[in-house]
């Protein structure tokens, strides 16, 4: 039980994950499965800054019409990397590789955020770090993190989302900065995939209708919670509720 509750156990579960995955990444052909071919045809359409598709490319219209796709995040973020790895090595294979080690890094930043969670809500630490690494241990799991596929971004932003929300119920931190996670979280991981948005819904009303019943409290202590946060702070999570809301108005709103 000691060994199985250290902090080291669960970190050489995600260790062991992380080559596994890293193993598949760069001896694997491409492309992997679950439609690798897919979404870097999408990444490798993206050629400017904007993450707003004006006009598609011709070749690109086997994807269908990605202009107006709800689910385009993971494919205007990754197209950042591998255009600049394009650039340096003029390589496709080590452009595919590069996207792959990313995505693998999401995966693996996802059992953190999964593993605070469980712990928050009471979960023992054995357990937990039993259950992710039998998570880690299934298959397909370490074979997916491997592919460039926007599965990998869901799942971090999953894991994200719900550990705002715990801490929402929990009133654990500063409801100002939990609140702000929860919906930029929540707002940009429904536009990594549309598949997100009951989850979002069914958590927003929960949450709202929480609060609401804490009205009295909330009321209090926001403007505490608002003082406690630095200027730097105050304006950043500003800027990326605009630029969340913005962009899901854009494409689901719109």
């Amino acid at each position: 039980m000691k060994v199985l509750e250290h902090k080291g156990f669960f970190v050489g579960v995600a260790a062991l994950f992380v080559l596994q995955a890293i193993w598949i990444a760069v001896t694997a052909a491409y492309p992997l499965l679950f439609d690798e071919y897919y979404h870097v045809g999408v990444i490798d359409a993206y050629r400017g800054i904007s993450p707003f598709m004006v006009q598609q490319p011709p070749e690109t219209a086997i994807y269908g019409d990605i202009t107006r796709y709800g689910s385009y995040l993971y494919h205007y973020l990754l197209s950042f990397p591998y255009r600049l790895t394009g650039a340096l090595t003029g390589d496709f294979v080590s452009q595919v590789i590069v996207l792959r080690l990313i995505s693998i890094a999401m995966v693996a930043a996802s059992l953190y955020f999964f593993r605070r969670t469980l712990l928050a809500i009471g979960v023992s630490r054995a357990i937990t770090h039993v259950a992710l690494a039998l998570f880690t241990l299934i298959p397909i799991v370490p074979y997916l993190a491997a592919h460039v596929n926007y599965d990998t971004l869901l799942i971090l932003g999953v894991s994200v989302f719900l550990y705002f929300g715990v801490r929402i119920v929990q009133s654990q931190g500063n409801l100002v900065l939990n609140s702000s996670g929860f919906v930029i979280t929540g707002l940009l991981t429904s536009l990594v995939k549309f598949a997100f948005l009951p989850i979002l819904l069914a958590s927003a009303i929960f949450i709202v209708a929480l609060l609401f019943k804490r009205r009295a409290q909330v009321f209090v202590g926001t403007e505490r919670h608002i003082a406690g946060l630095s200027v730097w702070k105050r304006v950043i999570i500003a800027m990326l509720l605009l630029i969340s809301a913005g962009l899901f108005i854009e494409r689901f709103g719109v």
